[in-house]
């Protein structure tokens, strides 16, 4: 028991780090596009 706590634990922090950083980065790529969507928008009208 005490092992595989010891093997598991790291993993999970692993997974957790990862799971929050695709998240972010997504988040991240949602806001970058709107803006450019905005930006692209607002040069085309006339």
């Amino acid at each position: 028991m005490p092992f595989n706590s010891k093997v598991l634990f790291p993993f999970l922090l692993i997974a957790i780090v990862i799971y929050f950083s695709i998240f972010t980065v997504n988040q991240w790529q949602q806001a970058i596009v709107f803006k450019f969507r905005e930006i692209y928008r607002s040069d085309n009208q006339p």
